[in-house]
């Protein structure tokens, strides 16, 4: 099989001889890319995402590039959303019989083109950042906890001391401040959060202490 031929965007070969060609991503490609990202990885991505993040950030500033085999069926993807002052990049996940063969490097670089990037990477691609230009900085740890049996809410907010537990639907307008200014300080930007957890068949509970400061958030 030929290898490291072709141009991607009329379809090309890996070093492992995969062919594959980029497309344009749309919600049906972000679906399949977050099915086999918590298939293969365990990686929890919510299928409302994609339309959370255009709501946000705008429709012409959310993009995902995917790559294709022959049968017209995602191996892998990159999603971008450009902001003010940079581009980040989150999601990125290539099937695991495709890594290793240069398909997810020519997806990151061919997104990262010509802007500045930031990229959110997991624990296990930290080693990969530097060969795409960036320099590895650490900030926030993000924690997935996948409860079977969610219901033990208000058995929470009996059991909170000195602490109180409110569901989205019931913050006041100095509450949603309180959340949006900690939000600011962890993410290093103003973001529109209140639209952000504002996900189907999803509920986001924040806590506060007596003094109303948001401490935490359960989502």
């Amino acid at each position: 099989l030929p290898k490291l031929v072709g141009d991607p965007w009329r379809g090309a070969y890996s070093k492992h001889g995969f062919w594959y060609k980029f497309h344009e991503g749309d919600k049906t490609d972000f679906d399949k890319l977050a099915a086999l990202s918590f298939e293969q990885d365990k990686y929890m991505m919510n299928y409302d995402y994609m339309k959370v993040w255009k709501k946000s950030y705008g429709e012409g500033n959310v993009r995902i590039l995917v790559a294709k085999n022959l049968k017209n069926d995602v191996i892998g993807g990159v999603l971008a959303i450009k902001k003010k002052d940079y581009t980040q990049i989150g999601t990125y996940f290539v099937k695991e019989e495709y890594r290793h063969s240069g398909i997810g490097s020519k997806l990151f670089r061919e997104i990262s083109k010509g802007v500045i990037a930031a990229f959110q990477a997991m624990h296990h691609l930290l080693p990969t950042v530097p060969s795409f230009g960036l320099t590895a900085r650490y900030g926030r740890r993000l924690n997935h906890v996948k409860l079977d049996c969610a219901s033990g809410f208000p058995d929470l907010k009996e059991s909170l001391e000195d602490y109180r537990a409110v569901l989205d639907e019931d913050l006041s307008e100095s509450e949603w401040s309180a959340v949006m200014t900690f939000d600011a300080d962890v993410s290093g930007e103003k973001r529109p959060i209140r639209d952000m957890v504002n996900l189907e068949e999803s509920k986001t509970a924040a806590v506060f202490n007596s003094k109303v400061k948001f401490v935490n958030r359960l989502h």
